[in-house]
C-alpha cells in the first residue's frame, strides 16, 4: 500500500491488478491486454516472487519457495527505538507495534499461518525481550530464494525486452533498491557494474 502510494506521485504511473497470462501470449509482442485494454511498452520487467519458478520465459532459473511466518504485536513497556536482531527480528512500527519474524521452511504443505510458526516466533521472543506484548496479527508469506541466496538480475537471452530481477529472498527490503538501481540504468542504456553473482546468466 505505501510503496503504489509513493508510485502514484509519478506523473506517469499507472496501477493495473490483474493476471498476465504468460502460457497464451506470444512473447514477441510488445504490448499486453489488461483491463480489457491494450497496453503497448518498450520493456517489460518480471517481479513475480515465487511464481517466477513457473515463468515459461525463464524456464532455467531455479527458484526454491521459502515460506516465513511474521507476527504483529504490540508491547508498551518495550520502547524499542531501533531494530532489534536476535534469532528474530523486531521492526518497530507506530503506537508501539512492532513487526516481529521470522520463521523460515523451504518444504511446507500450508501457505496460511500456523500454530507452530507462531509458536517458534513467541519462544524467540521471550527470550529477545522481558516485557509483556500482544499479538495483534499473524501472516504467512512465500520467499522467493535461489541456490545460492543471490538476487537474480538479467534479460531474457531471446527476448531483449523481457527483464527480470526477483528472487531476493530474505534480503528483498536491503537489496531491492540497490538492484532496481542497476536494472534502471541498464534499461536506460548505461552500462551499470552488476555482480556475477546476481546476474541471470549464472543459470545458463
Amino acid at each position: 500500500k505505501a510503496a503504489k502510494e509513493l508510485l502514484s506521485t509519478f506523473p506517469n504511473f499507472r496501477y493495473l491488478q490483474a493476471t498476465l497470462d504468460m502460457d497464451h501470449w506470444n512473447p514477441e509482442a510488445r504490448s499486453v491486454h489488461l483491463e480489457g485494454e491494450k497496453i503497448v511498452f518498450d520493456h517489460l520487467v518480471l517481479c513475480e516472487g515465487y511464481r517466477l519458478a513457473k515463468n515459461p520465459l525463464f524456464q532455467e532459473v531455479k527458484i526454491i519457495p521459502n515460506k516465513g511466518e511474521v507476527l504483529l504485536i504490540k508491547a508498551p513497556e518495550l520502547q524499542l527505538p531501533f531494530v532489534l536482531s536476535r534469532k528474530i527480528y523486531l521492526i518497530p512500527l507506530a503506537d508501539d507495534t512492532y513487526v516481529v519474524g521470522s520463521t523460515y521452511q523451504n518444504k511446507f504443505e500450508d501457505k496460511g499461518p500456523t500454530e507452530w510458526g507462531k509458536e517458534e516466533i513467541c519462544c524467540h521472543l521471550e527470550k529477545a525481550i522481558k516485557v509483556p506484548y500482544r499479538i495483534l496479527a499473524h501472516y504467512a508469506g512465500i520467499r522467493p530464494t535461489t541456490p545460492n541466496s543471490r538476487t537474480i538480475l538479467g534479460t531474457n537471452h531471446s527476448y531483449k525486452h523481457f527483464h527480470l530481477l526477483g528472487g531476493f529472498g530474505t534480503k528483498g527490503v536491503l537489496l531491492s533498491p540497490y538492484c532496481s538501481r542497476l536494472l534502471t540504468e541498464k534499461l536506460l542504456g548505461k552500462d551499470p557494474v552488476i555482480p556475477d553473482e546476481i546476474k541471470l546468466e549464472r543459470f545458463y
